[in-house]
Formats: C-alpha cells, sequence, structure tokens
C-alpha cells in the first residue's frame, strides 16, 4: 500500500497540518487527526508531561496508522534495533486505538501506581522493535500489560526487581522474538489464551507463569539464568483448551515445566524441550501424559562469550542488541543440530504479506514494510 506521510514531534505545534516536517504536529494533535492509511513520522525524543492514549479508531485492516519513529530523515531507523524515547515518568501510557502499527519506540518510566504502558483490548495492536522499561520501585511496577489482539516482534520488555511481575498478559496477545527480564517474582503472568515464540526469558524467578484455564502456546524460546521455574502452570487445563511447550531452551532453572496444580494435564503436550543445569528436573506434576524428545545437556550451551553463542551472551549482558530476540547457534550441543530447539536462529523466508519464521507463518506483518 501507498501510506499517506504525516509528520509529529515534540517540538510540532497544533495548528499545523502535519504535512511536512516544518508542519509537524504535536502529539495530541497526531493522535486526534491521524486518519486511515497515515504514516506519521515521529521526530526525536519526547517526554509525555502527562497521561497519553493513543486511542485512534481511524485504523482499519487494509489501511492502518503507521506511527514510525525517526531521528534526521524518515525511514532512518527502520530495520534497526536504536529508537526514540518516549519519557514518561510516572504517568500512563495507554494504546486503545485499533489498527495502529509502533516501530522504534522506546518506553521508559517511573511509575509505582502501576504499570508504565497498557496495551488495551482493541483490534491489531502491533509494535515491533519497541522497547518497555519501568524502574519503578514498588509490586505494581510491571513495564506493560499486553492485550487481546496485541502482536509484539523484536521488542524488549524490563522491570526492577521490585515489581510482582515484568510483563502481564491478557487472552490473545503474542510475543514473537522478544527478550523479556526483571520482576521479583514473575517475568511474564500470562492469563487467556497467550503466544510466546522465538522469545528469551532471563534473570529471574519465574519465566512465565500461566495462571489461566485457557490455552498457551509457549514454543522455541530460551530460559536463562531462573531461580525458580522457567514455566509454571497453577491452573488446571480447560477441557476444551490447548497448550503446547515445544522446543524450549531450559537452563539455570528448578524446573523447566512445574504443572502446579496437579490436576488433569492430558491436553499440555510437551515435546523436544532441552535442558541444563536444572537442581531439580525437566518437568513435574505431568501424571497422565508423558513427554517426548527431551533431551538434558551434559555441558552449559552459554559457557563461551567468543564463539557461536556470543551473540546471546551479548543479550543477556547489560542487554546490548537489545530487542533482537534471536541469538546465533549455541556450541555445545551433543550429537544433533537442534535448529528445531530454542530461540537459535532466525530462518524466514518472505512472500508477500507473508513471513515465515522456524516454518511458522505469521500474516500480515511485513505489510509496515511498503
Amino acid at each position: 500500500m501507498a501510506w499517506a506521510e504525516k509528520y509529529a514531534s515534540s517540538a510540532g505545534a497544533g495548528d499545523n497540518n502535519g504535512t511536512s516536517e516544518a508542519h509537524a504536529w504535536d502529539l495530541a494533535t497526531a493522535i486526534a487527526n491521524a486518519a486511515a492509511g497515515d504514516r506519521v513520522n515521529f521526530k526525536g525524543n519526547c517526554t509525555t508531561g502527562g497521561a497519553v492514549t493513543f486511542n485512534n479508531a481511524n485504523g482499519t485492516t487494509l489501511l492502518p496508522i503507521w506511527w514510525r519513529a525517526y531521528v534526521t530523515n524518515i525511514g532512518d531507523l527502520d530495520g534497526t534495533t536504536t529508537c526514540v524515547t518516549f519519557t514518561c515518568e510516572t504517568n500512563l501510557v495507554t494504546f486503545s486505538g485499533t489498527y495502529q502499527i509502533f516501530t522504534n519506540f522506546k518506553f521508559t518510566s517511573t511509575r509505582t501506581a502501576g504499570g508504565g504502558v497498557t496495551i488495551g483490548t482493541n483490534h491489531s495492536q502491533y509494535f515491533d522493535h519497541c522497547q518497555f522499561i519501568n524502574t519503578g520501585a514498588n509490586a505494581n511496577s510491571y513495564c506493560c500489560n499486553v492485550g487481546v489482539a496485541a502482536v509484539l516482534t523484536r521488542c524488549y520488555f524490563s522491570a526492577a526487581v521490585n515489581a510482582t511481575n515484568a510483563v502481564t498478559g491478557s487472552g490473545g496477545g503474542s510475543l514473537f522474538g522478544c527478550v523479556l527480564t526483571g520482576g521479583g517474582t514473575n517475568i511474564l503472568n500470562t492469563s487467556g489464551t497467550f503466544i510466546v515464540m522465538f522469545s528469551i526469558f532471563f534473570a529471574g524467578n519465574i519465566g512465565i507463569l500461566h495462571a489461566s484455564t485457557s490455552g498457551g502456546m509457549y514454543m522455541f524460546n530460551t530460559f536463562y539464568s531462573i531461580t525458580a521455574d522457567c514455566i509454571k502452570i497453577t491452573t488446571v487445563p480447560g477441557v476444551t483448551s490447548v497448550r503446547m511447550i515445544m522446543g524450549n531452551i531450559f537452563a539455570n532453572a528448578v524446573y523447566g515445566i512445574n504443572q502446579a496444580s496437579g490436576a488433569d494435564t492430558a491436553n499440555v503436550p510437551r515435546f523436544h524441550n532441552m535442558s541444563y543445569a536444572l537442581s531439580t528436573g525437566m518437568e513435574t506434576g505431568f501424571a497422565d501424559f508423558p513427554s517426548f524428545g527431551n533431551v538434558a545437556e551434559a555441558t552449559d550451551p552459554f559457557v563461551s562469550t567468543t564463539s557461536s553463542n556470543a551473540d546471546f551472551l551479548k543479550l543477556v549482558t547489560g542487554c546490548a542488541g537489545k530487542a533482537v530476540g534471536f541469538p546465533g547457534l549455541f556450541e555445545n550441543l551433543a550429537t544433533q543440530t537442534y535448529t528445531d530447539i530454542g530461540a537459535l536462529q532466525r530462518q524466514e523466508a518472505v512472500s508477500g504479506n507473508v513471513k515465515t519464521i522456524q516454518g511458522v507463518s505469521v500474516s500480515g506483518i511485513d505489510a509496515i514494510g511498503a
């Protein structure tokens, strides 16, 4: 599609028409006036100065609204991990519009009365190469709540250890190729059906807490330096729900998968997961449905900082390259190459509007490159 280019910045003005950088909108005017098919090019950093709600409902399936950050020339951040910073301080940023795309924004917060960012339950909020960081020292200071129908790819999430959860997720949300860390109890606390693939969880207590009778799909993720359980299920699975835990790497934790409710587990298939240095075991609480093809490694696949797994260590050491989410191949994997296990490498083929990542098609996410 051909985008209608519009402009906005913190130096813009409400009486501008947004048709050029010299006539850029301010943020509030851009939110109020962006139309279906607009690409709102936002220049430079911004301090919100108050609560902000991206509630523009003009986007449609075929004509979304794309909020694209840039520094000097429009498009100069496309495809990079560099972000324009929205300093939110103690103010909440809410995304409640329809069919909106956000690329290369970093939302930083010190909010203690709740999370820094809330992505609402309206249709198709899509984020790529964005960062969500909350340094607020409070149990409620999660960095992001991922709502229904929200899709986030190659994003980075971090919250202080004071926060109970670094990220919370509602039914219907999806994370692909993301990096998540922090939170005193859970890195990601999901309710309802939630999908997480090709992502990295590190330096937390519990990687994913699934506290819902609804289904969830957790596939091809890497869990590293988790002090308790990589994935913990605390509710009885619904009879018609589907949960799938497949192709993950669980390293340096207590359990890989902990079915804490100990109830009916016949609809929680687990297969082709790999473990290293789990103090208690790959899984517990599964009485009536066996797992298949799991592998326990004897040698630490994350030990070297100079060889093929160096990209992963860059992500977990100061998070240089954050939001990439696709580390290189790991070394020291016994006998097989395990290209189907863990967040190992990005393999994609693009055809039209469909992107295939590790054999899984995700429709529509290449439309932003038009």
